[in-house]
């Protein structure tokens, strides 16, 4: 009795160890900072109001993500925006990764699309500013 008492203690213990380090990870996606393998999105031009990080694809903008439980896809960080919907809301982009990204017009990666190279930042382009509903790596 002692020995299955031990064992299940070891292992609950082990799955909330495990699960204790994978969410922390998971939720750094969007955790208000710019890290080396992400871009932002900002609710205005030259990188101006409030910004959604991400290191994802997002097929689109107006879907939950399973871990969040407020509104999913909205600006996060303080100043103007804060709290709206990035889809068809976003303005400028800054990517940090090296590597470019891809803004679509359309939901599912459709339509027009505008790119930002890596390690740079930029305005979107007339089409795209404040029409955006997918990104994704490219």
């Amino acid at each position: 009795m002692k020995f299955r008492k031990m064992f299940v203690g070891l292992v609950l213990g082990g799955v909330m160890a495990v699960g204790g380090v994978a969410l922390p990870a998971m939720a750094a996606n969007h955790d208000g900072r710019v890290d080396s393998d992400e871009c932002a999105f900002f609710y205005l031009q030259n990188l101006g109001g409030s910004f959604w990080d991400t290191n994802s694809a997002t097929a689109n903008f107006w879907t939950f993500d399973w871990y969040q439980i407020t509104a999913p896809h909205t600006f996060i960080t303080p100043g103007r925006g804060q709290g709206r919907q990035v889809k068809d809301q976003a303005e400028s982009i800054w990517v940090r990764k090296n590597q470019t990204a891809r803004t679509y017009f359309g939901r599912n990666y459709g339509g027009k699309f505008d790119d930002a190279w890596g390690r740079n930042w930029r305005n979107f382009s007339p089409t795209i500013r404040n029409d955006n509903g997918s990104f994704r790596w490219n």
